[in-house]
């Protein structure tokens, strides 16, 4: 979580602390202003705040000094060779919690992060036989389920765009797009045919939270899976929570096995059932 955010103009820096007290560097520069025509302040900044913030004063044993006059000393055309410097300075410290990430980069985290994303409520994977596009899922009270959207259909194209060799990537950065814009898109269906749709862009709220009951041994118990620790995480807790409670569950089962924060570790907290 983070222990530290200051704002700097149009530019935003999140320092974070982790469990070892250790500390992990974001820069994230939505706007980059005079900053777009002065890379070499971009190295600067990250130096100074790697200098006022970072928990072990010794800098792993580098002479953190010598490495602001030798960054310095350098000439940058462009923001990537920033980049690359700061990366440099940065594995100095041999540090795997202290990382720099591009503007890129932290909207890609802050997306996956904040539990939702503005689109049309889809989750997509390639069929293995036919290695089209595929709806996996339509996501409940999403643009894609008001407009009849199923599991099982072929997406063939994205505002006319074909999605032959398109990857998943590339397929969801079409799909996504500015809350109320409208998209096209070309779909197949077994015993419908080829069939098009235009859908609104809405803003989803990603679910992060599964629940179902189970028997073991006499006794029901209420399965909870979470899969990501999202900005809405908590409030589907709860909501699954208070539907177990209403089945009358004896007791719950947490299951963080698929969270990606917890790396290959698989965990299981057993709770007693509230109330």
């Amino acid at each position: 979580m983070p222990q530290l955010m200051r704002l700097m103009g149009s530019r935003r820096w999140v320092l974070m602390g982790s469990s070892v007290g250790a500390a992990v560097l974001a820069a994230v520069l939505p706007s980059y202003g005079r900053m777009q025509d002065s890379p070499k302040m971009l190295v600067d900044e990250v130096w100074q705040i790697v200098q006022q913030h970072y928990v072990d004063e010794s800098f792993n044993e580098v002479d953190w000094l010598a490495v602001r006059r030798q960054l310095l000393a350098q000439r940058y055309t462009s923001r990537e060779q920033a980049y690359v410097a700061i990366r440099g300075m940065l594995q100095q410290l041999d540090d795997p919690y202290t990382r720099f990430m591009t503007p890129e980069e932290f909207a890609a985290l802050r997306t996956q992060t904040s539990g939702e994303v503005s689109g049309i409520g889809i989750r997509l994977a390639v069929d293995k036989k036919t290695q089209q596009l595929t709806i996996l899922e339509a996501l409940e009270n999403s643009p894609a389920t008001k407009a009849g959207i199923r599991a099982g259909d072929r997406l063939l194209a994205i505002d006319g765009h074909s999605t032959q060799r398109m990857s998943i990537e590339e397929a969801s950065r079409r799909i996504r797009g500015r809350v109320g814009t409208p998209i096209e898109l070309q779909l197949f269906r077994p015993g419908r045919g080829t069939f098009r749709l235009t859908l609104t862009r809405a803003l989803i709220e990603l679910p992060a939270v599964r629940s179902l009951v189970k028997e073991e041994r006499g006794a029901r118990i209420g399965y909870i899976y979470l899969s990501e620790f999202t900005a809405h995480a908590a409030d589907q807790l709860r909501a699954a929570i208070r539907k177990l409670e209403a089945e009358e569950v004896e007791g719950f089962v947490l299951d963080l096995r698929g969270e990606s924060g917890g790396g290959c570790c698989r965990r299981e907290l057993i709770l007693p059932a509230c109330g």
